[in-house]
């Protein structure tokens, strides 16, 4: 793994600024919750 971007440290968990990091790298690819019917696979 390389990390190409320093984004510091933190006490804790910067969760909204990784969400929207994964937004803008990832798009549509994420699937946002209650968009889309769950897998079967991972259904209890």
């Amino acid at each position: 793994m390389e990390y190409v971007s320093e984004r510091g440290s933190f006490d804790d968990l910067p969760f909204e600024a990784m969400l929207e990091v994964f937004d803008t790298a990832y798009g549509d690819f994420l699937v946002t919750e209650g968009s889309e019917e769950p897998d079967e696979a991972f259904s209890a």
